[in-house]
């Protein structure tokens, strides 16, 4: 199945939530974790170098650059850089994924967090 890069960076987003799992689902979590890593690692450094071309340098309490740089969804600049990153968000790809059955999932995880992976299970 075809995954854009703005759907695999939410998809990691989602399964690191169960990385601290000790059975299946937290090994099938791990495993898909580092596949969309992989997939997503060119991808993460085109948004990187836009959030330090549109960012501004965080300050500490005393105003001080603390080295590090963010880009605010208020900031003016923000428009500029949605639309440089759309055209490498929307790119394709095709991890293979590693998927459970199903059944893994009864009575380990909640309906919501179920929902919330249910792209790791398959019939």
């Amino acid at each position: 199945m075809k995954y854009t890069n703005n759907d695999m960076e939410q998809m990691l987003a989602q399964v690191e939530k169960q990385l601290h799992r000790k059975d299946v689902i937290g090994y099938a979590a791990a495993r898909n974790a580092r596949i969309l890593r992989d997939e997503l690692s060119e991808y993460s450094k085109v948004r990187d170098e836009l959030v330090m071309k549109y960012g501004e340098a965080d300050l500490d309490e005393q105003g001080v650059p603390t080295g590090s740089v963010s880009l605010s969804l208020k900031s003016e600049k923000f428009p500029l850089f949605v639309e440089e990153i759309e055209r490498f968000a929307r790119i394709e790809h095709e991890p293979n994924l590693f998927k459970l059955k199903f059944e893994e999932a009864i009575g380990q995880l909640s309906g919501s967090e179920l929902l919330e992976i249910e792209w790791m299970f398959e019939d």
